[in-house]
C-alpha cells in the first residue's frame, strides 16, 4: 500500500501543477491586459495631444492667411483711394483701413497666444511621448519575464503529463477511481498529507490511531473531515519509486 500511496501522491502533484498552470495562465492573461490597458491609455493621451497640436497649427496657419487677406484688403482700398475724388470717401477709406488694422492687431494678439499655446502642447506632448515609451518598455519587459517563468513552469508540468499514465497504471484502478471521486468532491485535491496528527488539506486534527494506520500505510485512509486521502509526510525514499 505505500507504494501505491506514494504513486498517488506523485499522481496528485502533477494534477496540481496542472491546475496551477491554469490559473498561472489566467494571471499572465490578466497581468498582460492590465498593462495593454495601460499602454493604450498613455497612446490615446499621446494621440490626443498629437490631434490638439494639429489643430492649434492649423488654427494658426490659418491665422497668418486671414492677415494677409485684410493686409491685401488694405492694399487694395489704398489703391482705389487714388482716384477718389471727394473729401467724404476719403475719410471713409481711412476709416476702412482703421478697422482692419485694428482687425489685423487683434487676430496678431490672437495668434501670440495661440503660439504660446502650441509651445505648452508640445510641451505636452514630449511628456506624453516620454511616458508613453516607459510604460511600453515596461509592458514588453515584464510581458517577457512573464513568458519566461509561464513557459518554464509549462515546461515542468509537460514533462510530469508524460509519466502521469504510467503511475496511473500502476496504481489499483479501485484505488485509482477513489482518487478521481474524491478529487472532483475536493476542488481536484484527492490527497492530503498528514504530519502530528493534523491533516495538511483541511488543517484539521485526526485522531491518533487514524494518522498511526496512515503511517504504517498498510491500508487506505482517509481524513474524517475532507475526505481526502492521507498521506503520511514526508515519504522519503519513496516519491520516485
Amino acid at each position: 500500500m505505500k507504494k501505491q500511496l506514494a504513486l498517488l501522491a506523485r499522481v496528485q502533484k502533477i494534477d496540481t501543477d496542472v491546475k496551477t498552470t491554469e490559473q498561472l495562465k489566467q494571471k499572465f492573461e490578466k497581468e498582460i491586459a492590465a498593462l495593454q490597458q495601460e499602454v493604450q491609455k498613455d497612446e490615446d493621451r499621446h494621440n490626443s495631444e498629437l490631434a490638439r497640436l494639429e489643430k492649434l497649427e492649423k488654427e494658426y496657419k490659418d491665422g497668418e492667411k486671414a492677415i494677409l487677406l485684410l493686409q491685401e484688403k488694405i492694399g487694395k482700398t489704398e489703391e482705389k483711394m487714388l482716384s477718389i475724388k471727394t473729401n467724404k470717401e476719403y475719410q471713409a477709406s481711412i476709416q476702412e483701413i482703421e478697422n482692419v488694422k485694428k482687425m489685423i492687431g487683434e487676430k496678431e494678439e490672437e495668434m501670440i497666444l495661440k503660439m504660446e499655446e502650441v509651445e505648452r502642447v508640445k510641451q505636452d506632448l514630449k511628456s506624453s511621448e516620454d511616458e508613453l515609451n516607459r510604460v511600453k518598455a515596461e509592458f514588453a519587459q515584464k510581458k517577457q519575464e512573464v513568458e519566461v517563468d509561464l513557459k518554464k513552469f509549462l515546461s515542468e508540468v509537460e514533462q510530469g503529463k508524460s509519466t502521469r499514465d504510467a503511475l496511473v497504471a500502476e496504481i489499483d484502478k479501485d484505488i485509482f477511481a477513489r482518487y478521481e471521486q474524491i478529487q472532483t468532491l475536493r476542488n481536484g485535491v484527492a490527497v492530503a498529507f498528514t504530519e502530528a496528527e493534523r491533516c495538511l488539506g483541511c488543517n484539521m486534527k485526526i485522531p491518533p490511531q487514524l494518522y498511526n494506520d496512515a503511517v504504517l500505510a498498510e491500508k487506505l485512509t482517509s481524513c474524517p473531515n475532507c475526505q481526502r486521502i492521507l498521506v503520511a509526510k514526508p515519504l522519503k525514499g519513496e516519491e520516485n519509486s
